[in-house]
């Protein structure tokens, strides 16, 4: 026999999901953000930093994975298929991506400006010992690189076929997640 579930009983499920998940992605910044031990940590802008990142990074499974389906089956599985998920994401990418910029900058304006401890983290990330880090892995390949790409994406709306703005929207993702990884790195080791 089938079993029927109803359309409000799978919008709660949504709901508590959702916050579940909510609660899951804000969990390391919080702990984190609390050890008064590390002053770089210390601050209500590094729960912030890791909940836009995680976002972003979850936008950037999703068109990776729809990517990915039509590059392993593209018989079975369209540009027109992944399409819809994937345009529908690349605007919350661009838009997630300028808040991560304004809140990892303002994060690391006022860590440079707070006590010697986390001035020095700061600096351990724009110039020391995790710069190339920083430079290379966080702003070029995970904001700059994803940025460009998913912008040409938008600008050439029409101008080019789907199956090359998914295969370009796949890149960025792979650029995103590369990108937060080596940001939660860069932060933590600082």
């Amino acid at each position: 026999p089938k079993i029927g579930v109803k359309a409000g009983a799978l919008k709660g499920l949504s709901t508590i999901t959702a916050l579940i998940g909510l609660g899951v992605i804000l969990y390391t910044g919080l702990l984190l953000g609390l050890v008064k031990a590390v002053p770089f940590w210390n601050t209500p802008m590094l729960p912030m930093l890791f909940l836009v990142s995680a976002l972003i990074s979850g936008a950037g499974v999703v068109i990776l994975v729809a990517g990915l389906q039509r590059w392993v089956l593209p018989k079975t599985v369209k540009a027109e298929d992944v399409g819809e998920s994937v345009g529908g994401l690349v605007p919350a990418v661009v838009m997630l991506l300028v808040v991560q910029v304004l809140v990892l900058f303002l994060m690391l304006f006022l860590m440079s400006g707070a006590g010697t401890v986390a001035a020095t983290s700061a600096k351990f990330l724009l110039s020391g010992a995790y710069a190339t880090a920083f430079w290379v892995g966080v702003v070029l390949v995970g904001g700059v690189a994803p940025l460009v790409l998913v912008l040409w994406v938008l600008g050439r709306r029409g101008k080019m076929t789907l199956g090359r703005a998914v295969d370009i929207s796949t890149l960025a993702a792979f650029c995103l997640l590369v990108g937060g990884l080596i940001l939660r790195y860069a932060v933590v080791a600082a």
